[in-house]
């Protein structure tokens, strides 16, 4: 395989398939001796949670939460459903210090209408829907979603209506996605091998001819 940091994953990962890929950032994310089997259906992230594989026989509910430093990654092979925001708080002097929460559902994430920001890595083998209502009319999707990390997922749904009325809010986006670029770093500085690569790699490079 290639190096530790998030960016080499595609060096990785080239020849695997694309839930393969997936499963392999968790990998890469998921702290060594921190991971415990989970089977209850609701839980809060928290500071004195650790990560946790949820085991049990229906779909996760996160009721949100906050925490102020270390990696909380949460993953299930059942749907995961956001109830809540995800927050980071605190402050940081290093990048390693910055807190980061990797969510892994593998057969869906669905984010309740009320939520309004999720600072997390979300992934999944299927589809991130960021309301649970699909009826453009509901006054439920009119609240605006925010989130501070990435969307990695075969298929995004963006169900928010915020900013369809008349006036000012006419021009303002339902859904903002500020990608968090510290992934690329952070990743290699935490990765679950505890290497602390931090090389960038290239995964596609194009020889163009010079321009005049």
């Amino acid at each position: 395989g290639g190096s530790n940091s998030i960016s080499a994953i595609g060096v990785d990962t080239a020849t695997k398939s694309n839930a393969n890929e997936k499963n392999a950032i968790v990998e890469k994310l998921m702290p060594d001796n921190a991971e415990v089997n989970e089977t209850s259906g609701n839980i809060t992230i928290n500071d004195g949670m650790g990560s946790l594989t949820y085991v049990g026989s229906n779909d996760l509910t996160i009721n949100g939460g906050s925490i102020t430093g270390g990696i909380k990654a949460i993953r299930s092979d059942k749907g995961i459903t956001i109830a809540g925001d995800i927050t980071y708080g605190g402050t940081y002097t290093t990048l390693a210090t910055v807190p980061k929460v990797v969510i892994y559902g593998k057969s869906g994430i669905t984010i309740n209408c009320n939520v309004g920001r999720i600072d997390a890595l979300l992934i999944t083998d299927h589809i991130v829907k960021t309301c649970d209502s699909d009826d453009i009319d509901a006054q439920a999707n009119s609240n605006q979603l925010v989130v501070n990390g990435a969307i990695v997922a075969n298929n995004l749904v963006p169900n928010r209506t915020y900013g369809a009325a008349t006036g000012a809010n006419s021009i303002i986006p339902a859904e903002i996605i500020n990608f968090d670029s510290t992934l690329y770093t952070w990743g290699g500085a935490n990765n679950k091998s505890g290497a602390g690569n931090n090389d960038l790699r290239e995964t596609y490079i194009k020889e163009l001819s010079p321009r005049y």
